[in-house]
């Protein structure tokens, strides 16, 4: 959402998914180094779904004299921009969600980046990822996959310091959109634009239409509390269980907090052969629509 508003602005490109970057960096400057990252990428099937122009030939000839992992990277983004007519964009906006998990990385690539953490209540989370292909599919796991990835956000935000990092709560976005966005236009140093309420700033590739569905809507302030309708009131104990002090340290109130009972032995068990099953059931799902949309790029 977030990358979607900044991304309608004249001067950002905002690009799909790039998993492609932490998997194909290498670190150093030498040549084999360039030439490894070069050939991990014309093979990655993230990159793929870019669907740049000429992919081939970009990397093997326009970039082949690059020396740094950071000039291919850049000169990918560059490409995408053009391809999607913002020969302008001097801003790259890049929302890969596995990004938490790499900021030490990114920090170190691109020293002059800036980071920004969206914060949304972890039952919301829930309500929303646990149905999907990708992810924890019970309350339990939820609960302990958004402790891990707020947590390790957090910490980067600690080391990276207010001049480079900024936390925003996706409550604070929904509820006054604008106020937010020029608050984080200030942060970025980019001029605010009314266009970007709209949030018509990402190109959406074919993958993840289904998922990003309401991508060009703008702010829609029915999700904040739709967790309340998506969990049964079982559901929302087991995840308070699992993490209310976590809950409270980002300022969301609990509705059970110390007093959520635990998971039975007999939720245990129902949980984790359900996590089982969909988790494999997911793995093959998500092969096969990379596999297929790699192959619809390619034509």
């Amino acid at each position: 959402m977030m990358g979607s508003m900044l991304g309608a602005s004249k001067f950002a490109i905002t690009t799909p998914e790039s998993q492609f970057l932490a998997d194909c960096y290498y670190e150093g400057s030498s040549a084999e180094s360039s030439r490894r990252a070069r050939n991990d990428l014309l093979g990655h099937s993230r990159l793929a779904l870019w669907k740049i122009s000429s992919l081939a030939e970009l990397l093997e000839s326009h970039l082949a004299n690059c020396d740094s992992y950071r000039e291919i990277i850049e000169g990918i983004v560059q490409a995408y921009s053009t391809d999607r007519g913002k020969h302008g964009a001097s801003i790259w906006i890049d929302h890969t969600p596995t990004n938490g998990s790499y900021v030490g990385r990114l920090s170190a690539l691109f020293p002059d980046a800036k980071f920004i953490h969206i914060v949304r209540d972890g039952r919301a989370i829930a309500g929303s990822i646990t149905p999907l292909g990708w992810g924890p599919n019970t309350p339990i796991s939820a609960a302990d996959w958004w402790v891990k990835k707020v947590s390790v956000a957090a910490v980067a935000e600690m080391t990276l310091g207010k001049s480079r990092a900024m936390r925003v709560h996706f409550e604070h976005l929904v509820a006054d959109a604008e106020k937010t966005l020029r608050s984080v236009c200030e942060f970025l140093d980019v001029n605010f634009e009314i266009e970007m309420l709209e949030g018509a700033g990402f190109h959406v590739p074919d993958y993840t239409k289904a998922q990003h569905a309401k991508v060009g809507s703008g702010a829609d302030k029915t999700r904040v509390d739709a967790w309340k309708e998506e969990l049964t009131i079982r559901e929302i104990e087991l995840f308070e269980y699992q993490c209310a002090d976590v809950l409270g340290y980002f300022g969301y109130e609990t509705d059970f907090g110390a007093y959520a009972m635990p998971p039975t032995w007999m939720e245990n068990r129902y949980y984790s052969a359900k996590e089982a099953f969909w988790s494999l059931l997911n793995a093959i799902r998500s092969k096969y629509r990379i596999v297929a949309a790699v192959a619809r790029s390619r034509t």
